[in-house]
């Protein structure tokens, strides 16, 4: 079957120009709606987006304070290995503490009052001692004498003991309100 159209050509092409509008319009309103659902989506998507961005940043942050609390057990830990190190080591090194204490009590005449007993590494440089050289220990005696022959006979006593290299007898000054002599003597410990 053919089809014949037999309009005038004027009244063919408005109604072909109002078909063609029509569908312009048609189209129009698709593309319309095609454009607004993928913007909804979009805003939608963009918006669950930001959600999860944000749910992750917060995670990070939060992961990022606990390894810092990681980072500080770590240190700590690190700091008491190596403290644990170097107790091993003066203990495998150097005589029984125990031992010096009590030649040290000992050996201290009675009439002298000890004040202070302080216990600190050797001041002598790094650069000069090896790694696997024993720092030497000083121990440093403050305390009170009536006069100087105590002081001296303190010297000697401890001058005698077996747990010390040398004794060096730092200072002695009269205290007038203490009425005594205030003393200072300095011993390296033998490794």
């Amino acid at each position: 079957m053919v089809k014949v159209n037999l309009l005038p050509p004027k009244e063919r092409t408005k109604k072909q120009v109002i078909r063609e509008n029509l569908m312009a319009v048609f189209l129009t309103i698709i593309a319309i709606f095609i454009i607004a659902g993928f913007s909804f989506f979009l805003f939608v998507f963009d918006g669950n987006l930001n959600g999860q961005l944000q749910d992750a940043n917060d995670k990070i942050v939060q992961q990022k304070e606990k390894n810092d609390k990681y980072k500080d057990v770590e240190k700590a830990i690190s700091s008491l290995n190596e403290n644990i190190e170097r107790i091993d080591a003066l203990r495998k090194k150097y005589p029984e503490w125990s031992s010096v204490l009590k030649d040290m009590t000992a050996r201290i005449p009675t009439t002298i009052v000890l004040e202070e007993v302080s216990v600190a590494a050797s001041t002598t440089s790094a650069s000069s001692q090896s790694k696997d050289k024993t720092e030497p220990i000083i121990l440093t005696f403050k305390g009170l004498a009536f006069d100087q022959y105590e002081i001296a006979r303190l010297k000697e006593s401890l001058s005698g003991s077996q747990y010390y290299d040398y004794v060096d007898f730092e200072s002695s000054v009269w205290k007038q309100e203490k009425n005594r002599h205030e003393l200072t003597l300095k011993v390296k410990v033998k490794v």
